[in-house]
C-alpha cells in the first residue's frame, strides 16, 4: 500500500508543516537586522516570529544619504522604518518621497507614526510623499502578509528639504 519511500515523504512533510506552524509568534517589536550593501544601499532581513520589526536608518549607511535604497528580503509582517537624516541633526523639516511602484506589491499599506497621530499615506500615482515629524524624522511603518509573497523588494526614496 505504501512503501516506506513514501512514508519517510510524509512524515518529513508533516514535521515541517508542524514546526512552521508551531513557531512562536511575538507580539513585542524586534530589531531587524541590516546589511550596508552600498553607501545608499542596505539589506534588511526580519524575524518571521516577530509582527513589528524595527529599524533605525540612523544606524545604517542610508543616514547621510539624499536617496536610498532599502532591500526587504522576505517581506512579511511589519517593517517599522524610523528615517533619520542630515536634516534631523540640524532640526529642519524634510519629507520622504516614496516610489511605491515595487513595494507596494509585497506590502497592503504604508502609514505615518509620530508623536501627534498615526495614520495610513495615500499614494498619489506612484509617489508617496511623508513630512517629518516634531522630532524631524519620519517613521513609517510598512504592512505585509503574515506570510511572504516574494524574495524581497525594494524600499526606494527621496529626501526632499520642505
Amino acid at each position: 500500500m505504501f512503501s516506506s519511500l513514501s512514508l519517510i515523504f510524509l512524515f518529513i512533510a508533516a514535521f515541517i508543516g508542524t514546526v512552521t506552524y508551531a513557531a512562536p509568534v511575538s507580539n513585542d517589536a524586534c530589531q531587524a537586522k541590516f546589511d550596508n550593501r552600498d553607501t545608499c544601499r542596505i539589506g534588511v532581513m526580519a524575524d518571521f516570529s516577530c509582527l513589528i520589526s524595527t529599524l533605525n536608518l540612523a544606524e545604517t549607511n542610508l543616514a547621510s544619504c539624499n536617496s536610498g535604497s532599502i532591500f526587504w528580503s522576505y517581506p512579511s509582517n511589519t517593517l517599522k522604518v524610523t528615517f533619520k537624516t542630515l536634516f534631523t541633526q540640524k532640526r529642519q523639516p524634510f519629507s520622504i518621497r516614496l516610489d511605491t511602484e515595487e513595494i507596494m506589491l509585497a506590502v497592503s499599506r504604508v502609514c505615518q507614526v509620530s508623536p501627534e497621530a498615526s495614520f495610513e499615506l495615500q499614494p498619489v500615482g506612484n509617489i508617496i510623499i511623508a513630512k517629518s515629524d516634531s522630532n524631524y524624522e519620519v517613521v513609517l511603518k510598512f504592512e505585509a502578509p503574515p506570510r511572504w509573497k516574494f524574495y524581497g523588494r525594494n524600499i526606494n526614496y527621496i529626501v526632499v528639504p520642505n
